[in-house]
């Protein structure tokens, strides 16, 4: 099961259980660069 949740500053967490593991794992994404750009 998936677990999200906005927090109130607008960043957004999502939590994934997986028994039988015995680590954690973090990504980042930031909503700018090249892929928010315009041609023009």
């Amino acid at each position: 099961m998936v677990h999200c949740k906005k927090l109130d500053n607008g960043i957004r967490l999502i939590v994934k259980r997986m028994p039988g593991l015995m680590s954690v794992s973090m990504g980042i994404i930031v909503h700018t660069g090249a892929a928010q750009e315009c041609n023009i």
